[in-house]
């Protein structure tokens, strides 16, 4: 004769019901917390109770308040229970990280258990003594992988309009008038007229498909040369924003307009100390905001500076490293043919820190302004090298000949599309994806 608790089931069958009624009670209490606390206590429970097929199939229609069909696995209790999906990898090998929590994925479950003699039906209590089932609870998983986004956007904090004079002069920068009109007179004799040449507010902003300000991040500042135009020359055919989309790495970028379609480096603001950091930040907000996350202002506030001069750009790049404000901030300097002047400021910068990187990339134009600096390195006693490593590691010099065509430089230097590919260098630097190929960038004619 079988054993029977209080003389009304046999012991084996209360000793499920029982399982089940206590995993039915411990999920609808679990479920009342939230995120990683009652994942781990639903968890728990599946650990440490090995539940058979019957009293798995017993605890379904307690929670589902319905009869279950047939036997069910402990996979399938395991999925009932779980509240914490699996983490994609979706940036780097290894556990994904959230700030100070880690996340792992899970271990795959064993297979199914054996199948067991079906046990009788454990009647459900009537309606009125039934708990009542707790509201759905979403599971935490990522926010949803970001579409993407470029932006012309106008500044308050832009280097034009300027009403200053350029260090070290005491005449208005605008130091001609006629007709009621402003203009700059360049050093070499050149007009040109503050509402055609110095009045655009615009910046281009790019933060690509997948990025992540919550991650390891960098934000490239890009200072384009003369003659330049944004939509034309700095969008369409610099393909700034397609070289970090293309890239695949965890990088933005930001890109100012000076003075449009002139043979002249003039910076306007961006020669005031500290302006640079005031234009920054205000891109740190409009960022954030572009991707649906004013809170992610901070990021972006904080994230390292790459800053990439090309050409004429050789004149905010200095200005970078003096009284911007982002000195700090500055993990790379990179010359794109743009060693025209500025030298022993770039020298300077090397040898007062070895936390960030540089890297002149020159052509016949800039050989002699190279040259320049590199003697400085030799006499200050700083080492560098004269061709392109697998890695752009902090406190390294790059001096590298690329003689190809300086109207190109931004897209074809020591590698095609150059910006992409030193992206691609820096060691600890996560990627969004896997890098798209390069041969899709087609650069726009002039």
């Amino acid at each position: 004769m079988s054993r029977t608790l209080y003389g009304r089931l046999p012991l084996p069958t209360a000793r499920r019901a029982l399982v089940a009624a206590s995993v039915a009670v411990a999920l609808a209490l679990g479920l009342t917390g939230c995120g990683k606390d009652a994942a781990d206590r639903n968890t728990a429970i599946l650990d440490v109770i090995d539940l058979p097929g019957d009293a798995a199939a017993s605890a379904q229609e307690t929670v589902a308040g319905e009869p279950a069909s047939g036997e069910a696995t402990q996979a399938q209790v395991r999925e009932l229970f779980a509240t914490t999906p699996d983490y994609p990898d979706q940036f780097r090998r290894g556990p994904v990280q959230f700030g100070d929590r880690q996340l792992t994925n899970r271990p795959p479950i064993a297979g199914a258990l054996p199948q067991q003699a079906q046990s009788p039906a454990i009647p459900p209590p009537p309606p009125s003594a039934r708990l009542q089932a707790s509201p759905p609870v979403s599971p935490q998983t990522p926010a949803p992988s970001f579409a993407g986004a470029t932006q012309l956007a106008s500044f308050d904090h832009s280097p034009f309009p300027f009403a200053g004079s350029r260090p070290g002069f005491e005449t208005p920068f605008f130091n001609v008038s006629e007709a009621g009109r402003r203009g700059h007179r360049t050093g070499s004799g050149r007009v040109y007229w503050a509402h055609e040449t110095y009045s655009e507010r615009r910046s281009l902003l790019h933060v690509p498909e997948g990025f992540n300000p919550e991650k390891p991040a960098v934000l490239v500042l890009f200072f384009h040369g003369h003659r330049a135009r944004l939509e034309r020359d700095i969008q369409k055919r610099y393909l700034i924003a397609d070289q970090i989309t293309a890239s695949g790495m965890n990088a933005a970028i930001v890109a100012p307009q000076f003075a449009i379609e002139a043979n002249d480096s003039s910076i306007g603001r961006f020669w005031e100390p500290g302006f640079m950091k005031a234009y920054l930040d205000e891109a740190a907000d409009k960022m954030a905001r572009m991707m649906g996350r004013p809170a992610a202002r901070a990021a972006f506030e904080r994230m390292p500076v790459i800053v990439i001069g090309y050409s004429g750009g050789f004149e905010p790049t200095g200005y970078a490293l003096k009284n911007s404000g982002i000195q700090n901030r500055i993990r790379g300097v990179v010359l794109l043919d743009a060693a025209y002047g500025h030298h022993q400021t770039f020298a300077d910068w090397m040898k007062a820190q070895r936390n960030g990187f540089f890297l002149s990339a020159y052509t016949s134009s800039t050989a002699g302004g190279n040259q320049q600096i590199m003697r400085a390195l030799d006499e200050a006693g700083l080492d560098y090298r004269t061709s392109m490593p697998s890695q752009l590691s902090r406190g390294s010099a790059i001096f590298v000949s690329a003689p190809v065509s300086h109207e190109d430089y931004v897209t074809r230097a020591w590698a095609h599309y150059p910006i992409a590919d030193l992206l691609q260098r820096l060691p600890d630097l996560p990627t969004r994806k896997s890098a798209e190929a390069m041969a899709r960038l087609e650069p726009k004619a002039r």
